[in-house]
């Protein structure tokens, strides 16, 4: 991570609406249907959060503390909102495994020039997200008012 770089909690959403919020409603106030998506949403969520610490970042760590971390980043019992913000200092006191990249640092030049161009290139297509993968770049244009 550099300077300006900033993790989010594990927040999925059924369209617009957090799950957690849906999970959370008073009782009565859901359908069914949402309540089963709702739940299926974020145990999907959790199981690929899960795999992905357990594979990668947190190789080697228990089961329990990948668990516990999970569950700070997943419900809101700490970050209450989609927009909380975990900087570098708060994600290795979660224990995430961090390499922090100085501003002068070669690896975090380029990451910032490629931000830079991506920004750009989002400006002139009228795009909102790119997103790549090992095989294809898709951009997700800007929806067209009615």
């Amino acid at each position: 991570m550099g300077i300006e770089s900033e993790l989010g909690p594990i927040d999925p959403h059924i369209g617009i609406v957090p799950v957690e919020f849906i999970l959370n409603a008073p009782q009565g106030t859901m359908n069914v249907i949402d309540l089963q998506s709702a739940q299926t949403f974020r145990k999907q969520t959790e199981k690929l959060a899960k795999s992905l610490l357990l594979t990668g970042m947190l190789k080697g760590s228990t089961a329990d503390v990948v668990e516990a971390l999970v569950q700070k980043l997943a419900t809101r019992s700490q970050y209450h909102s989609h927009g909380s913000v975990i900087d570098m200092p708060e994600a290795i006191d979660l224990g995430l495994n961090i390499v922090s990249h100085a501003p002068t640092d070669e690896l975090w030049r380029l990451v910032s020039l490629l931000r830079a161009m991506y920004q750009f290139d989002c400006q002139q297509q009228g795009a909102v997200k790119i997103f790549e993968t090992s095989k294809i770049s898709l951009v997700v244009a800007k929806s067209k008012a009615a």
